[in-house]
Formats: structure tokens, C-alpha cells, sequence
């Protein structure tokens, strides 16, 4: 299921392999030795067993560069499609753990329509206390939150709170990913 849940036209991560080169090889005539060979892979990927050397690349990701209206530059990343593959595999058998966890800090994170919620809520608070002098609602816009994360503490906490899932984020971010631009690879 997981691999049919990657829409069409998805793009590849750095190794060019795309959601559709799987879902193609699931619907040839060999395509049960393809699952059965993928389940594998995928299994040992979320043990955190496959060769550290990988990790850098398959958790890495191929940047690219969009023209804003302002005409500036907003950086989007695709990551491998393999640890794509994973994440899903493992978020759907985890996410019961991690919205026990996180709610009702983090709305979209097993709740579903958990954000639409969280955006509803937002707008009838702000409707019922329109007009209210000591009530005010923010937005902070955390710029670049997620380097200024300190790796180690990020992949204690999964140890701690998600056990299930820290095999897999000790594979992937114990050490720096590439980032792939025009081929180039940045640490």
C-alpha cells in the first residue's frame, strides 16, 4: 500500500529512483519477487542494519530551486523514494505511539484532519474574541527551525518516547545527509 500511495509524477531522490519505477515493477510479472525483495529491504532499513556508508546518501535528498513571486528562492528537497518507502512503512505502524505522544502539542501528527482543526479553531477563537482588547492571537515563524535542532538530543528523545522508530533515525541522522544540488553533494 505504501508504495501505491506515492502520487503520480512524484520525484526521485538522489539515487533518480522514482515511485513510479516501483509501482510499475509491482504490476509486472515478476512483481510478487519485487515485493517480496522490497519488504526485505524496507525491513532492514527500519532496523537501522543496512550499511552506515548508505545512510548519508539514502537520507539525503536532491535539492531544488523554485522562483518565488518576490524573485526569490524557495529550496525544495526529495528525498530518496527508498527512505520515503520506509518512513511511510513506518509512520503508519507507529503513528498511534506518536499522536499519544505529541498530542495536543502537535495537531498533525496522527490526528486526522488534524491540521484543518488546528485551523478552524484558530479562526473562531479569533472571531469570538474579536473586539476584545486584552486577547490577541500571534504567529511566530520560527525561521530555519529545523537546523538550528541539536541532532543528538533529537535522536535521544526518539529513544526514549518512540523505540519502535529509533533503530531507523539513528540510521538516517546520526550523522550529516548529503544534499544534492546540480549533482553536487553537500554534507
Amino acid at each position: 500500500r505504501a508504495v501505491q500511495s506515492f502520487p503520480r509524477g512524484s520525484a526521485p531522490g538522489p539515487s533518480g529512483l522514482r515511485p513510479q519505477h516501483l509501482q510499475d515493477s509491482l504490476k509486472s510479472a515478476g512483481g510478487d519477487s519485487t515485493l517480496e525483495q522490497l519488504t526485505a529491504l524496507v525491513g532492514l532499513l527500519s532496523r537501522g542494519e543496512a550499511p552506515r556508508a548508505v545512510a548519508p546518501f539514502l537520507a539525503g535528498a536532491t535539492l531544488i530551486a523554485l522562483r518565488k513571486e518576490d524573485g526569490g528562492v524557495r529550496p525544495i528537497a526529495a528525498g530518496d523514494t527508498l527512505r520515503r518507502l520506509t518512513a511511510s512503512c513506518l509512520c503508519t505502524l507507529h503513528h498511534g505511539e506518536a499522536r499519544d505522544l505529541l498530542w495536543p502539542q502537535q495537531i498533525g501528527v496522527g490526528v486526522p484532519l488534524g491540521v484543518e482543526i488546528g485551523v478552524h479553531s484558530a479562526r473562531q477563537w479569533m472571531h469570538r474574541n474579536k473586539g476584545t482588547p486584552r486577547k490577541v492571537a500571534i504567529k511566530i515563524d520560527f525561521r530555519n527551525a529545523f537546523n538550528s535542532v541539536k541532532r543528538e538530543s533529537f535522536l535521544r528523545s526518539f529513544r526514549v518516547n518512540l523505540p519502535g522508530l529509533s533503530p531507523w533515525m539513528e540510521w538516517c541522522y546520526k550523522e550529516a545527509s548529503h544534499l544534492f544540488f546540480n549533482g553536487d553533494a553537500t554534507a
